[in-house]
């Protein structure tokens, strides 16, 4: 049977779709009663695809800032560093877009450690007015106003350990590692480049 002879041309369609609805209840299957593996091979190949995904992002972004520096370099030295123009454009660039998301996170982070530690001081007024008004409500009802005092008072001192002791100390490590690590990044582009 010759498949390319059009009178065939059907037989070859209906092969194909059958062969394509079978290949997709197969795979609805195996997603129904083996969510787990798919799941885990989903994750696999996000990790894969992902390093991909952020270049071709950053690229993305920084193609106009590369673009602009090898303009102004080609007006400013002519034509014939037109290569040499492209490299010095795409470094320009990235260092660029380094400084500038260093800069964000160097206004981002301090704001960030104050309202971690407003919201640490907040928290024990906020529980309070929370208990006043579920103690409101529980008025009614003594054995569970009893059973919420209980349980309140293990909540409000736990809370309290966990801020003192992980939540404050641990996120202003956290936060002023990072500042330091982005400050000596900038000091050490700034260093190679003046």
């Amino acid at each position: 049977m010759d498949l390319r002879k059009p009178e065939n041309e059907k037989y070859l369609k209906t092969g194909i779709t059958v062969v394509a609805i079978v290949f997709i209840c197969m795979l609805i299957g195996v997603v129904i009663f083996d969510r787990e593996s798919v799941g885990k091979w989903i994750a696999s190949l996000f990790a894969i695809v992902k390093p991909f995904v952020y270049g071709a992002a950053i690229a993305y972004l920084l193609t106009p800032l590369c673009n602009f520096f090898e303009k102004k370099l080609v007006s400013a030295f002519g034509e014939k560093i037109r290569k040499a123009s492209k490299i010095i454009a795409i470094v320009l660039s990235i260092l660029a877009g380094i400084l500038l998301v260093a800069g964000l996170l160097l206004l981002v982070i301090p704001e960030v450690a104050k309202s971690i530690v407003t919201l640490a001081q907040q928290i024990p007024e906020l529980m309070e007015k929370g208990n006043n008004n579920i103690n409101q409500m529980l008025e009614n009802y003594p054995s569970i106003l009893v059973y919420w005092q209980d349980l309140y008072e293990k909540i409000n001192t736990k809370l309290q350990e966990w801020m003192q002791t992980d939540l404050v100390p641990k996120a202003t490590q956290i936060l002023s590692e990072v500042a330091v690590k982005i400050s000596d990044i900038v000091t050490m582009l700034k260093n190679a480049f003046l």
